[in-house]
């Protein structure tokens, strides 16, 4: 690494990209990802979907141009976006949202309009807030407080990007359809069988059982998922 950016050869495994073709890409800000658990908006822009050639046009796009992740403008090549975050280009009616392949890359696929409001997140802790309410910790580092009940860490919520405000609640029980964001068996998609202590049996869409960490599991839906997934 330098200062002010990242060498490509010695970049996250997880990021799609070229590593010989230029030297040197962009240094993500600090942020609530982990390094390999999101990208900047130069590698999405030039690298994943080939809209700019060089940082001088990335720079240029994010400066003159309405891109949002999450439903927030975002003004800085090195803001990240990572998992299940939504890209959302207004100007062009293009919306993206990231997710992770079977290889442990971290992928991009184009969805509706429609689904750019809706933003899974994996619930991380839960405290008392006061009487009534609790503070829900969000996987990407964010909080929401609800009167409501029955939350449990590793449960999954939908968010809708312009308000925050609970559309889904999935639990993460039997019955409900995941996807493994981590482990021997990455990016693999299936509904759970049975959970027993800290592990997930789950059947996918192919029919072959597969056991995983319960940590693994991010859960999207019941039965099916709530969102399109890149197929």
């Amino acid at each position: 690494m330098t200062k002010f950016g990242l060498k490509r050869i010695p970049s996250p495994k997880t990021w799609d990209i070229k590593k010989k073709k230029i030297r040197f890409t962009t240094r993500p800000l600090p942020g609530p990802f982990k390094f390999n658990e999101s990208l900047t908006l130069t590698v999405i822009l030039r690298d994943y979907l080939n809209f700019v050639n060089t940082m001088r046009e990335a720079k240029f796009a994010v400066n003159n141009n309405e891109i949002l992740i999450n439903n927030k403008r975002r003004k800085d090549v090195k803001n990240t976006a990572g998992f299940m975050d939504v890209i959302s280009f207004p100007k062009m009616d293009q919306y993206f949202r990231l997710n992770i392949s079977k290889k442990g890359k971290i992928i991009i696929y184009e969805i509706k309009k429609t689904e750019a409001d809706l933003v899974p997140s994996k619930i991380k802790g839960i405290k008392i807030a006061n009487k009534e309410t609790i503070q829900i910790s969000l996987a990407g580092g964010k909080n929401i407080l609800t009167k409501k009940k029955g939350f449990k860490p590793g449960d999954s919520l939908i968010l809708s990007a312009k308000d925050n405000k609970i559309i889904e609640h999935i639990k993460l029980e039997k019955g409900a359809f995941i996807i493994l964001t981590a482990g021997k068996h990455v990016g693999e998609q299936g509904v759970i069988e049975t959970i027993e202590g800290n592990n997930i049996i789950f059947k996918t869409k192919e029919g072959t059982e597969l056991e995983t960490k319960k940590r693994y599991a991010y859960a999207l839906g019941k039965g099916k998922s709530s969102i399109k997934l890149d197929e």
